[in-house]
């Protein structure tokens, strides 16, 4: 490439193009999160990771910041959304459940009505095995969680292309919540923002099922600062 040339910049891509367009972004998430229209414990940095992700989805910024967690650095879906991507995607695609206990979930698929079915299950004992009965979700909501649990694998086996090969959060993080409440320290720290943590009722993370909104995860790693070293603390509040 000719010392010359230059990259073009996508248009309506959510990257962050120049100091302005990040600080113009910044300020556009303070102000949302102020009137309340994403979850509790979001940030203006964790809302433009989230909606730079939400690209390859096709999501609008908001539906992203809404849908996608982040957990260590890395973007998971609920399994609802990861269902739901496929009937969208995919609307000759068929899932139906064989079986659903609170102890064995079976669930087959294929993309098109001519294909074979591709048949994933997760049972109790597996969870067991994997460690996952100690969580508090798990034995409050066992049915719900081995159904997330099989739809989750079925998607990334059959529909990767759809769901990027995506988690969810339960399955992404393992880690208790006392690291999950020292890294939001942390970042409260570097953006001056208040702490704001409710003592959990387990040492494991949860993801609710089929609740409306599920709770996120603050373990993403801080954004880099643009070149000129602009902080995104000399913005100010709207």
């Amino acid at each position: 490439m000719s010392g010359d040339a230059k990259l073009e910049v996508l248009k309506g891509s959510t990257a962050v193009e120049s100091k302005s367009t990040y600080e113009a972004s910044w300020r556009q998430w303070q102000a949302i999160i102020a009137g309340g229209g994403v979850g509790k414990g979001e940030t203006p940095a964790t809302c433009i990771a989230k909606a730079a992700y939400g690209e390859a989805y096709g999501w609008p910024a908001i539906l992203a910041v809404n849908r996608i967690y982040l957990v260590e650095g890395r973007p998971c879906l609920a399994a609802e959304a990861m269902a739901g991507l496929v009937r969208e995607r995919v609307p000759q695609a068929t899932i139906e459940k064989v079986e659903h206990t609170d102890q064995i979930c079976v669930v087959r698929a294929k993309r098109r009505p001519e294909d074979a079915w591709h048949t994933v299950e997760f049972t109790w004992a597996d969870a067991e095995r994997a460690g996952l009965t100690k969580k508090t979700n798990w034995r409050s909501y066992p049915k719900q969680m081995l159904w997330a649990r099989t739809i989750s694998m079925l998607t990334r086996e059959l529909f990767s292309d759809i769901t990027l090969g995506a988690h969810t959060p339960d399955e992404a993080s393992p880690v208790p919540m006392g690291t999950v409440r020292q890294a939001t320290r942390e970042r409260a720290t570097l953006f001056d923002e208040p702490v704001d943590e409710p003592e959990p009722e387990d040492t494991d993370f949860e993801e609710k099922p089929a609740a409306p909104v599920e709770p996120h995860i603050e373990l993403d790693p801080q954004p880099q600062a643009p070149t000129d070293e602009w902080d995104p603390r000399d913005v100010d509040a709207p």
